[in-house]
């Protein structure tokens, strides 16, 4: 999948593995407090909307107030952040995958809900948003839990997800689909899940507060979210005991959050990152008697501010106290459920103005008044070589420093004026630069320019924009023979292709954009618009090993030509074959890891359903597989004893260029043996 050259990595697997498992560690831990959710009461079930802020305590209609029973949101797929589409490259061939959907003792189970998302082989068990793109598939399982997909793109790291109202949500990732069969027989195995339940009790005294809302939050899958953006997976009400559970949870990381009208509002964390399945829990809640903060937001000169998100967290040991609020048209806010035992983090948020941040407020201070600056701005114009306006074009931000090429952030606009000017707002104070596109042109970049706090004018910037080069060239085959639809690509010269630099690009800013065609039917191609610089040249096809040509110089057209470039590809060699318990028996969709210290190179497959494994386009060397199951038989395997197996799997196997190994035998040792 990956060719990558540098320096020799010693038990990249292993540290692979650790940093998944400290990926969901971390995110587990981090204090997601100052929801926006809303609830609207419509008889039996409650709705979560997007945009609305958060509406007074409420019970559903047709229910005592005195003893309201718990009413979930229902979970679909609908409670994931919002996911990028995946859009596979033109012509790519599909094929079926089929299977079944079945309980923990193997009964079809109907109607499950089904979808495909193109995954991260390095990230299988960790669900971040922005690591995985959505499939435009899905599909729902009959009455004995069987299901088809009928075309889906050639390709890997596909991750099945299915979802039932009977079942904690269950994922099967790293599935591959090959050019030349069908992917058959995929067993998708539901399990009852966790039960998180407990009781909410006033504080001391232990009576049972009923009506009471809790809401159960999954802290791994909207760990890259904005406090106003994260939603509530399910709500429920307690009864007249005071008593609420949560069913069919399957989350490893969660936040359990209590309001109760004239009380102090609380958050507990959960975590079961360490176990092998999230397991039942009970977590009780004592709340105190709670206040009200009333607050105003202004701009520096005084003028109130509409729709500011505020939110207030506690900095207290055994639990965190939480409360979110609004600005109305005069500014004005309450923040209710507050406690009067300490103190409290208070933060603004609004579009157009900079957060800002209140240390440490305490109910005695009364009213608070929170100030806050307007974010600034940058303008400028986007002019060709020769100083003509360019009308149409996008502007992307990019942060700044010396000593390095800029970051481009998340944050593209299109702009369309006469004079090419623009208007660039929203920012922060910072050193920032801009890359401008436009049709027909090469992306060009602005000079780094800084926006400060002062009374001068804001900075202005002038972006030229030329026709950039022209890469062409053909790649063939180690015959000489032409190879149509070959990826071909621009890096940074001399780019490594980590693949733990590929999750950091996942999470976070890059340097890089994606520069990319692919050959025609006489294996040519060509690269139009580049901006002028070096570069690596790469080039990866599904027969071949991936080829890298570094120091291409690449000058504008307008001041010479390119010559071209021809790639001889290397034949890629296979590893292939069966994964087997202690008992030689074939272990089905489990994690098979693959390494090449030499290169860098780190990749995971899952088993099929005969516990065949297969990696291609290999380059000649030595490799290291290790399996990495999720479960021995009926036991769920945790992390920490995944990483043991993986040790105690390790096999070393050597293959030449273009060799075809396609009989190794993966043993999965018992860990009472020794090595």
């Amino acid at each position: 999948m990956r060719s990558s050259r540098g320096k020799s990595t010693t038990n990249t697997p292993i540290l692979a593995g650790l940093f998944a498992l400290v990926l969901v560690v971390v995110a587990g831990a981090v204090w997601l407090l100052g929801d926006d959710t809303a609830v609207e009461s419509t008889g039996r079930v409650v709705q979560v909307e997007d945009d609305a802020q958060e509406a007074p305590m409420t019970v559903p209609e047709g229910t005592a107030p005195e003893a309201p029973e718990p009413i979930a949101v229902p979970v679909a797929l609908r409670s994931e952040p919002a996911t990028e589409v995946f859009q596979p490259a033109a012509g790519t061939p599909c094929r079926a995958l089929s299977g079944r959907v079945v309980d923990e003792q193997g009964t079809g189970v109907g109607n499950a809900e089904l979808r495909m998302y193109k995954g991260n082989p390095l990230l299988l068990d960790v669900n971040f948003a922005g690591t995985r793109k959505l499939l435009d598939v899905a599909a729902v399982s009959a009455a004995d839990g069987s299901f088809t997909f009928p075309c889906v793109p050639v390709g890997r790291d596909y991750v099945l997800v299915g979802e039932h109202p009977d079942f904690a949500r269950t994922e099967l990732a790293g599935l591959v689909v090959q050019p030349n069969r069908d992917l058959v027989d995929v067993t998708l195995r539901m399990e009852q899940g966790a039960t998180v339940a407990g009781v909410v009790r006033t504080s001391g005294g232990g009576v049972p507060i009923a009506a009471a809302r809790v809401e159960l939050y999954d802290a791994i899958a909207s760990v890259q979210l904005e406090p106003e953006e994260r939603r509530p997976w399910k709500i429920v009400f307690t009864d007249n005991t005071g008593a609420y559970a949560f069913e069919h949870v399957s989350a490893t990381s969660l936040k359990v959050r209590v309001l109760a009208e004239g009380y102090e509002s609380q958050v507990r964390m959960l975590s079961f990152a360490l176990d092998a399945r999230a397991s039942d829990r009970t977590v009780d809640f004592e709340l105190k008697i709670g206040t009200s903060i009333p607050g105003v937001v202004v701009d520096t000169q005084g003028r109130p501010i509409e729709g500011v998100h505020v939110e207030a967290t506690s900095l207290t040991k055994d639990y965190v106290g939480t409360a979110t609020a609004y600005s109305d048209r005069r500014g004005e806010f309450i923040l209710d459920g507050m406690g009067d035992e300490h103190f409290y983090q208070v933060r603004a948020t609004r579009k157009g103005f900079s957060n800002k941040v209140l240390p440490k407020v305490h109910v005695d201070n009364g009213q608070i008044q929170i100030e806050m600056d307007q974010r600034l701005y940058v303008e400028g114009v986007v002019l060709d070589i020769s100083d003509r306006p360019i009308r149409n074009y996008s502007l992307t931000l990019m942060r700044a420093a010396e000593g390095r090429d800029p970051l481009f952030l998340n944050d593209t606009r299109n702009f369309s004026a006469s004079d090419g000017t623009f208007v660039f707002d929203n920012l922060d104070p910072g050193s920032y630069a801009l890359e401008a596109r436009a049709a027909g042109l090469a992306p060009s970049w602005s000079e780094n320019f800084a926006v400060v706090r002062t009374d001068d004018p804001a900075p202005r910037v002038t972006i030229v924009m030329g026709r950039g080069g022209t890469l062409s060239g053909a790649i063939e085959d180690p015959t000489g023979k032409p190879v149509p639809n070959a990826v071909v690509k621009l890096n940074p010269n001399n780019h490594v292709d980590s693949p733990i630099q590929g999750i950091f690009s996942l999470l976070g800013n890059t340097t890089q954009r994606k520069v990319q065609t692919r050959t025609d039917g006489r294996g040519e191609f060509e690269l139009a618009n580049v901006r002028p610089g070096t570069y690596q040249l790469g080039v990866s096809h599904p027969e071949f090993a991936p080829t890298t040509v570094n120091d291409v110089l690449i000058l504008d057209d307008d001041v010479g030509s390119n010559p071209p470039v021809t790639v001889s590809m290397r034949l890629g060699a296979t590893i292939a074959g069966v994964a087997l318990d202690a008992n030689g028996r074939p272990i089905t969709f489990c994690e098979v890891q693959i390494t090449n210290k030499k290169t860098a190179y780190l990749d995971a497959a899952t088993t099929d359903a005969q516990g065949r494994f297969e990696f291609h386009n290999l380059e000649e060397g030595t490799y290291t597989l290790m399996v990495k199951p999720d479960r021995i038989g009926s036991q769920a395997v945790g992390p920490l004893q995944k990483l043991m197996y993986a040790q105690r799997s390790q096999q070393e196997q050597f293959v030449s260029g273009g060799q075809q190994l396609t009989d190794v035998e993966l043993y999965l040792p018992n860990l009472t043996e020794q090595n």
